[in-house]
């Protein structure tokens, strides 16, 4: 595994009581004084990506440029600045991989069109040996997402062997090289069946909870029937954010399908509280992040019987980046 860490922020001087300047980043409009180990390591960091040795080693020189002991470790600063996002690190199998989530991290991602800037980054990195030459188009290609996987055939179900999981893996190989030559892959998600307790997955009710931002109204949080039902039967339910717990049980009950969770047909009645309480959180979690969230799919949310939760299987969610949140230069 690679890691590849630099720095963000603005570096100002204060003056202090003690009548020397004390080294301040300013990062999202807050402001971070640095001890001078801090400022060491920060500034090591500034325009620059380097892994944890490299890093090390420009520390241990500030260091020794000051008559400071070489021995300090880092991590105890490198710790303190992540916490407070002065530091990013992307974490990565390749060079490319960790600068894929890198720049992820400064909402510079390869999903957006920063071409210029991945430019100047990949020939940086391929100058300091970091990229190899052979992978800067293949990184340099805007990268095809994959929106929805089980149109493709890229979900694969109820494995119980070794040798089931093995083939599934080697069909899957196969149809992102057929069919998504140019999508970025970040590994395979492997995930367990979700049963009820009684091991029947007949029990279990597959929903969708989600959320869309609307500039004039707020954030609405939305509840449906799941799966791959969701486009084909469109029965959903939405209601603006905050919601209570008894709004939340008021917008399933308004579902054409709530008799699925409320038990039909010798059917166990589905967690139903369980269910709510997701849409109370989700919508909170609306209220907090604001025009940050756009928009939010948690598809399919498993419905177990009463008592026994429910289970988040996918997730998509778009983040809008700080300075497109009402924010001013």
């Amino acid at each position: 595994m690679l890691t590849l860490y630099t720095a963000v922020g603005i570096l100002r001087f204060q003056d202090s009581i003690k009548e020397h300047k004390t080294p301040t980043v300013i990062n999202n409009r807050q402001e971070y004084g640095l001890t001078e180990e801090e400022f060491f390591l920060w500034s090591s960091l500034a325009f620059q990506i380097r892994q944890i040795h490299e890093l090390q080693s420009a520390f241990s020189e500030r260091l020794k440029k000051h008559h400071r002991s070489e021995n300090i470790p880092i991590e105890p600063y490198l710790n303190r600045l992540l916490l407070r996002g002065l530091v990013v690190k992307g974490d990565g199998l390749t060079g490319v991989d960790a600068l894929y989530r890198l720049l992820g991290e400064l909402y510079i991602s390869p999903l957006q069109d920063s071409f210029s800037v991945r430019l100047f980054t990949c020939i940086y990195l391929c100058m300091k040996k970091k990229l190899h030459t052979k992978e800067l188009i293949h990184y340099l290609k805007k990268p095809a997402r994959i929106a929805h996987k089980t149109e493709t055939g890229l979900v694969k179900l109820n494995l119980r062997t070794g040798a089931e999981f093995a083939a599934a893996w080697r069909e899957l190989e196969g149809i992102l090289a057929l069919h998504h030559a140019d999508a970025r892959r970040e590994g395979m998600l492997v995930q367990g069946m979700v049963r009820s307790a009684g091991g029947k997955s007949g029990d279990v009710v597959e929903t969708i909870v989600g959320v869309n931002r609307d500039g004039g109204f707020g954030s609405a949080v939305m509840v449906g029937l799941g799966g791959v039902f969701v486009e084909l039967l469109r029965d959903v339910s939405l209601e603006l954010a905050p919601l209570s717990p008894e709004g939340a049980r008021a917008m399933i009950g308004r579902l054409k399908a709530a008799k699925l969770l409320t038990g039909f047909r010798g059917r166990a009645a589905s967690d139903v509280e369980a269910l709510s309480d997701v849409l109370v959180r989700v919508a909170a979690m609306c209220c907090a992040l604001g025009d940050r969230l756009v928009s939010l799919d948690l598809n399919p949310v498993m419905v177990l019987p009463e008592g026994e939760g429910v289970r988040i299987v996918d997730i998509v969610m778009q983040v809008a980046p700080a300075r497109h949140c009402g924010e001013t230069d």
